[in-house]
């Protein structure tokens, strides 16, 4: 390969001759900083070892194979592949460029990171995984360093290498150890074959490292390291993190479970505790009562939650709907703004927003104010879960308590919802964005449909109306009276995720000043006030 390089037709170059040029060394080869040449767009270009190919010409098929599971998985916490050349002088993979160095990096800045933003690496990385497994894609080198971190502060998932997938001939040699040894489970010492739980065991180490600081077991030499592993009890986390949430030390240790029989068996899993770990849902189903009064306005105050009403003015609809933990703080111009849509006999609302800024609350809470508006019934129909667009049709089945009868599920749903009026909460569509055509025939053929859609981008379909959720309003240093301060909402939630912490917690003249500046180093977004609350 000459010292610079144009690949795939001319479409990506890369000179190898600028020392700015290379960016690390991987297992198998170095990644250079190309460029697209149309656009100048950035990429990554990583470039097989020549030795590698002399030695071990099996390296050039686990080189293709990487691609080939690149060109697979396509999720946005996975880095994406962009192509590949492979010829007789030159093999090579272009990549997305992911601009913020790796996890490694960072641990290596900070040591630990915060609660909050761990949690939302964590969550990321579960519906990475949950896509990988999904398609039987076993990464087997799950690490810091495999983790590279954008511009925007989100994770993707890197150097499937060393994956393992299935129904393709193994290339790994019988009986030898795949991954870093720091983060390989006990079953992998022990010579047993491992499948998705190893995976886990590696990404739990990983969530322990960026909440504590270090590795469970912190051995550096291989013997002692092995033993601890196999052998050796972890460490008691609570006295490590004692501000952690029980339920999130619970998670961790069902995730570095020896025995993988009694490990937590999927990052699916893993990723709707860590989901609820993050709102704060710890309740039960129970039905949900709103009010409609004769002129077709909603009952907006929050003053009092559900108070008991009369029954003959009281329509109790079919639902799924949770009762939160705590009270819905604020937001009553949203709202009522949602609400009037609603009564507007709206087919498609569309709340958009960055992650954290309360789009899911506010659905829930705009759904149980509309349950006397729906007869047939409101459902919320979760999809962060989910890795493949076509399970939106069953999951939605599934909430409303609909069974197929063996003919084309999409056909079928659709007929059974053509005379509903109903209600849809299509909570987190932005991993389904593929299904937005289903949607729209849905919104087609059932025309007393309601759907309300949360999403960081829009579907972009006709009908569709789109509603910007944007931060809690935040007071300014004019503000910091207590009597001014407690009469934001912003505030009004910090003191409740406080007093929740800390019981004798309250706002007054010696706190006000602080938690005016940590409302506002949070950018008012609900989760993080909620978590610097804690």
């Amino acid at each position: 390969m000459s010292r610079t390089t144009k690949i795939l037709n001319n479409q990506f170059q890369v000179d190898f001759d600028n020392p700015n040029s290379f960016i690390g060394q991987g297992g198998m080869g170095a990644v250079y900083l190309g460029r697209e040449t149309t656009t100048n767009t950035p990429v990554a270009i990583k470039v097989l070892k020549g030795d590698f190919v002399e030695h071990d010409p099996e390296m050039i098929k686990r080189f293709e194979r990487e691609g080939d599971t690149l060109r697979q998985l396509n999720h946005p916490n996975i880095v994406k592949m962009l192509g590949a050349e492979n010829r007789a002088d030159a093999h090579c993979l272009v990549m997305e460029y992911v601009s913020g160095g790796s996890l490694r990096d960072l641990l290596d800045q900070q040591k630990k990171l915060s609660l909050q933003r761990s949690l939302y690496i964590a969550l990321d990385l579960a519906d990475a995984l949950t896509r990988a497994h999904r398609l039987e894609i076993l990464h087997r080198d799950i690490k810091p360093g495999n983790v590279l971190i954008a511009e925007d502060g989100t994770p993707r998932l890197t150097d499937f290498g060393m994956a393992r997938v299935s129904g393709t001939p193994n290339i790994t040699q019988d009986g030898a150890i795949i991954g870093t040894m720091a983060y390989l489970s006990p079953e992998a010492f022990q010579g047993d074959d491992v499948d998705e739980r190893a995976d886990i065991w590696a990404y739990g180490v990983m969530l322990w490292e960026m909440l504590v600081g270090e590795r469970p077991f912190p051995q550096e030499q291989p013997a002692p390291l092995i033993q601890a592993i196999v052998s050796q009890p972890l460490p008691d986390l609570e006295k490590l993190s004692p501000e952690l949430p029980t339920a999130l030390v619970d998670l961790i240790y069902r995730m570095l479970d020896k025995n993988p029989a009694s490990r937590i068996p999927s990052a699916r899993l893993i990723g709707a505790e860590l989901e609820a770990i993050i709102r704060g849902d710890t309740s039960t189903l129970q039905p949900v009562v709103s009010v409609e009064d004769s002129t077709g306005r909603f009952d907006l105050d929050t003053t009092q939650q559900f108070p008991a009403i009369d029954t003959e003015n009281t329509h109790v609809a079919p639902n799924n709907l949770q009762n939160q933990p705590t009270p819905f703080v604020g937001r009553e111009d949203e709202i009522a703004d949602i609400l009037q849509m609603v009564i507007d006999d709206a087919n498609l609302i569309t709340l958009t927003g960055p992650g954290g800024i309360g789009k899911s609350r506010l659905s829930i809470e705009v759904a149980k104010r509309a349950l006397g508006h729906f007869e047939d019934g409101v459902y919320a129909v979760p999809l962060h879960a989910l890795d493949d667009a076509h399970n939106v049709v069953s999951e939605i089945a599934e909430q409303i308590n609909f069974s197929f009868g063996g003919g084309d599920p999409h056909t079928e749903l659709s007929n059974y919802l053509r005379g509903k009026h109903m209600l849809l909460v299509l909570d987190n569509f932005e991993t389904v964005m593929d299904a937005a055509d289903f949607v729209s025939t849905l919104i087609a053929s059932a025309p007393r449909l309601t759907i309300i859609v949360t999403s960081r981008e829009r579907l972009r379909l006709r009908g569709e109306q789109v509603y910007d959720v944007d931060a809690m309003k935040l007071p300014t240093k004019r503000d910091e009276q207590v009597d001014t301060l407690s009469q934001f909402p912003v505030v009004k939630l910090f003191a409740q995720s406080a007093e929740r912490a800390q019981p004798s917690f309250e706002l007054s003249d010696e706190t006000a000043h602080d938690v005016a500046d940590i409302v506002r180093l949070v950018g008012g977004l609900p989760l993080g006030v909620e978590l610097a609350a804690g």
